[in-house]
């Protein structure tokens, strides 16, 4: 990937150039000098959809570039001077840097948090260059420009998309080791900042924390984007909080599985294909069947799980039931749009030798398998069974 979530959160960035997997004409930066050396003029290309901003890298500058790694460039570089930037159907922008920080009028900001709505256009920095009127400006971070833009970019994806991005990590717990108020100057909201230092602490896997986000399901996959793209969120192997009881966690799942639908049973995103949904059944049976890990803390709840478990995979080892089933369970999902983002990514991917992008092919399979589907049509008050 471009660049991994960290597993162990407390390590430093890298900051050395990998010739492989940059894009054409982009560069790591190693110096923050450099940084406002290479950010003098070019052309802009935005990240609009969540697959992409999930994989966006701050520390990247080259042609084109983002207007967040502008932001963040010239931040890094403590330059000064002013940003010009001019986005097709915007009003041009002009933003005045002052060693890195950005010192707006209202109107400013607010045209360049709009700039990350629009896909493409120019930049120009005039290094040196001071602000016309001093009067009413405001301090303000370039993260937390970065952050509102985002957010208003968010609310455009489709249903399924921002979860599509986090796929692969849905029995990871999410670790972000930031207080509330390092997330609130980095212009999280105090939701997503509480979401982010409450809840992502380790403990819970992300599938959980989804269900029972008091943010809601979509402020907590935008605050785990942004975190990503910040390089503060880490994964590691869900942990119990001090004294919780392994049998409540065992009994939750098993209310979780008993009203959810087959992928949510198995604990797999509901683009899995036969291979990952075998890898997760398999997992199920080691650790629910008597001697595994979880029979022993409470076996009556495990025998049940194991039950509903079974019943799962009978149900999506098999294609066309899985496809069913995927169309039921998720009828607001756009199959054909996210099919399309998909194949854009994985092919992106596989310019840059990236091997995540045969997994994005085995998803994009299933996406295609599920667009083409015809449903299934109601017949004398029931479903027909198309297997």
């Amino acid at each position: 990937m471009p660049r991994a979530d960290r597993t162990s959160p407390g390590a430093p960035a890298s900051t050395h150039t990998r010739k492989k997997s940059a894009p054409p004409g982009a560069s790591i930066a190693p110096t923050a000098a450099d940084d406002g050396a290479a950010l003098a003029e070019g052309v802009v290309e935005n990240p609009m959809r969540a697959l992409d901003i999930a994989d966006l890298d701050l520390r990247r500058v080259g042609a084109p570039t983002a207007v967040p790694n502008l932001l963040f460039g010239l931040a890094r570089a403590r330059a000064s001077g002013v940003l010009h930037v001019e986005m097709e159907g915007l009003e041009q922008v002009e933003a005045p840097f002052v060693e890195g920080r950005l010192l707006l009028l209202p109107h400013e900001r607010t045209l360049l948090v709009d700039t990350h709505k629009k896909r493409s256009g120019a930049y120009r920095f005039e290094a040196g260059r001071e602000p016309d009127r001093m009067h009413r400006r405001e301090r303000v971070s370039p993260y937390a420009v970065v952050v509102e833009g985002l957010r208003k970019v968010a609310w455009t994806f489709q249903d399924g998309e921002s979860e599509l991005a986090f796929a692969a990590r849905l029995t990871q717990a999410p670790l972000v080791r930031r207080s509330l108020k390092e997330l609130q100057a980095r212009g999280f909201s105090d939701a997503e900042a509480r979401f982010a230092h409450f809840s992502c602490d380790g403990s819970a896997a992300l599938d959980d924390l989804l269900e029972r986000a008091g943010t809601g399901r979509r402020t907590a996959l935008f605050t785990l984007c942004m975190t990503r793209v910040f390089g503060l969120l880490g994964w590691q192997t869900p942990r119990p909080r001090d004294g919780e009881d392994p049998a409540v966690e065992l009994r939750r799942q098993l209310a979780r599985a008993l009203k959810g639908n087959h992928f949510e049973t198995l604990r797999v995103h509901w683009s899995a294909n036969h291979a990952e949904i075998e890898a997760a059944y398999r997992a199920h049976v080691e650790a629910l069947s008597p001697g595994g890990e979880l029979h022993a803390h409470d076996p009556a709840s495990a025998e049940r799980l194991l039950a509903r478990v079974e019943e799962a995979w009978a149900e999506l080892r098999d294609e066309r039931r899985r496809v069913a089933h995927r169309k039921e369970a998720y009828p607001t999902v756009h199959y054909d749009g996210l099919a399309e983002l998909l194949e854009q990514k994985a092919t992106a991917l596989s310019m840059r030798d990236e091997v995540s992008a045969t997994q994005a092919r085995r998803r994009l399979r299933e996406l295609r398998s599920t667009a083409e589907a015809r449903p299934r049509r109601a017949a004398g008050g029931s479903r027909s069974d198309e297997s």
